[in-house]
């Protein structure tokens, strides 16, 4: 489909299912999806397996072996397509501190609150809203796939779905937060480390009773506050967004936890390590130095590895959703790193092309009161639309 024929496209039939995607985000709200611990996962993938098939999808449900994680997996006529939405259905836990039932779907005044109407369950109504538009399903080359587990890592999700080559296409799309105005054609990695520190137990009333491990751990923290400022001085040549993910970082203590009582020299200590690194940076090295830097005086288990990723702004599907955007609102979209990791790594490291881009505000993820604009909803339906219905 020409330029031409792009800017003549009446999506005034998007605006006319504002209902529905309105209608479907509410109710994928109202599965509490918490992760962890995966609450209501085969309830919400039968869900969705069955809006996948009224939309006209072939459409399974992939059980991940001896686990309660399902994968669900939909494509218009073959397999093999030209573009791929893939989506996470999983939330954060919900917390405290909502003025709104965070599993209601609450909306006031044009915006949509609940958990996970950002991250990314208005995502994913977008796209189902613009697949629902197209008037005859065997003219495009689509696929979608539904997982569990993006916000632990995506191994028994993403990282499942595309190591056992359920999802074969040219280009990916995930319709995380982005603010419409951002696509991630890069983001960080991440490196999980736990710490443990061996001591000996003893009584704290005489002196040399026991081996403080607690003591111990000090040391090892100390050392490697010296590694943090060497760390944080590196910075990605990419831009970023939100502002200030371009650096790298080093954080400690996100977990922490030493002895059984107060009355006791601490014979076991431990702490983790949450070390992002840029495109630029290589995940074996910084695990590397982290190690030099403990040496023997500890037990080290790596918890996750996330591997960064950087595709080229020229490649097709950048350009595919730079074009649909200039056809729908008029502009560009801007390149940036994500300071986070995202699924997308997972279709990128496997030779899959993919980019983040998508309705709601990064920054309201998960924090209370989360929520997503309609309006950004419906106007990504509309991009989403124009890509799938534009050969590359």
């Amino acid at each position: 489909m020409g330029v031409a024929q792009l800017q003549s496209m009446n999506l005034s039939a998007i605006d006319d299912l504002k209902p529905y995607a309105v209608g479907l985000a509410q109710q994928l709200i109202q599965f509490p999806t918490e992760n962890p611990p995966g609450r209501d996962y085969h309830n919400c993938a039968e869900f969705l397996k069955k809006e996948c098939e009224t939309l006209g999808l072939e459409t399974e449900i992939v059980q991940v072996e001896a686990t309660d994680r399902y994968n669900v997996l939909a494509w218009t006529s073959t397999r093999k397509t030209d573009l791929h939405f893939h989506c996470h259905y999983d939330v954060v836990p919900a917390g405290h501190g909502w003025a709104y039932n965070p599993f209601s779907g609450s909306i006031v005044d044009g915006t949509l609150y609940g958990r996970g109407s950002s991250d990314m369950k208005g995502g994913i109504a977008a796209v189902f809203t613009a697949l629902k538009a197209v008037q005859n399903l065997e003219d495009i080359s689509i696929s979608v796939s539904l997982t569990p587990d993006e916000e632990t890592g995506g191994a028994l999700g993403a990282e499942y779905v595309v190591k056992n080559q359920l999802v074969d296409t040219k280009m990916a799309v995930l319709p995380e937060p982005t603010g419409l105005k951002t696509m991630f054609n890069a983001c960080k990695g991440a490196l999980w480390v736990q710490v443990t520190v061996h001591g000996e137990a003893g009584h704290p009333s005489v002196k040399g009773l026991g081996v403080n491990a607690f003591d111990r751990m000090v040391v090892i923290a100390s050392r490697l506050q010296k590694l943090k400022e060497i760390v944080e001085h590196k910075k990605s040549a990419l831009h970023s967004y939100p502002e200030g993910g371009e650096w790298a970082n080093l954080t400690l203590g996100g977990r922490c936890s030493s002895g059984e009582a107060v009355n006791a020299v601490p014979g076991q200590a431990l702490f983790t390590i949450d070390r992002r690194t840029l495109p630029e940076e290589d995940l074996e090295t910084a695990q590397q130095e982290i190690r030099e830097c403990i040496g023997k005086d500890a037990e080290i288990t790596v918890l996750m590895e996330a591997r960064p990723f950087h595709i080229d702004e020229q490649t097709d599907v950048c350009q595919l959703l730079n074009t649909a955007s200039e056809t729908v609102m008029r502009t560009s979209v801007n390149c940036a790193l994500c300071p986070g990791f995202l699924d997308a790594r997972h279709f990128v490291h496997a030779g899959i092309p993919c980019v983040t881009w998508g309705p709601g505000i990064y920054g309201n993820a998960h924090i209370s009161n989360e929520f997503i604009r309609i309006e950004d909803m419906m106007t990504a339906a509309k991009v989403f639309y124009v890509m799938a219905t534009t050969t590359t």
